[in-house]
């Protein structure tokens, strides 16, 4: 699999994380595995850094979203670990993982999953607002909320984010 068209995660300020959205569709570099299965894939250059946290996020289009699995490869293209899809949790309605980079991880490769893909998830999400209202001389919070029923079906196409920023102080210890 070639590295050589790598995306490349940039940051607006010097202080933010590096981050790049890839929308994988119709045209997006496919590989096959020995079974005959195909994943299509976008490759993303991991910026050089120390203590660093990636975090992939699929977010829905429509009614489908990218079915991600990931391989972490070092800097020749060798695979050093791989991500399975049951590893990325919803969060929200986007399906999400985060990682402690590890040393000589220079690319993840983001890959559809054949064994997901055209299966269907259903996603209750939550969202709840408090608001304070004046009565007299004191003040009431009054909460309300709601919930939103999706249901996705897993794809080889979507969007997929990736975010390279420093662990937090507070995650070293």
């Amino acid at each position: 699999m070639p590295v050589a068209n790598a995306a490349v995660l940039t940051r607006e300020k010097a202080d933010q994380p590096f981050k790049a959205t890839v929308r994988i569709g119709d045209g997006a570099p496919c590989v096959m595995d020995a079974s005959g299965a195909r994943s299509t894939f976008q490759v993303f250059a991991i910026p050089p850094g120390d203590a660093m946290m990636i975090t992939i996020v699929s977010v829905p289009l429509g009614e489908t979203i990218f079915s991600p699995r990931l391989q972490m490869r070092d800097a020749n293209g060798a695979v050093l670990r791989e991500v399975a899809r049951d590893m990325f949790m919803f969060n929200g309605n986007a399906l999400q993982v985060q990682l402690r980079l590890r040393e000589g991880e220079r690319f993840v490769v983001a890959l559809s999953d054949p064994a997901t893909v055209g299966k269907s998830v259903t996603n209750i999400a939550s969202s709840t607002s408090t608001t304070v209202v004046p009565a007299g001389p004191v003040f009431i919070p009054v909460t309300s909320g709601g919930e939103s029923l999706s249901k996705l079906t897993f794809a080889h196409n979507g969007e997929v984010t990736v975010i390279v920023g420093p662990i937090p102080d507070a995650a070293r210890r």
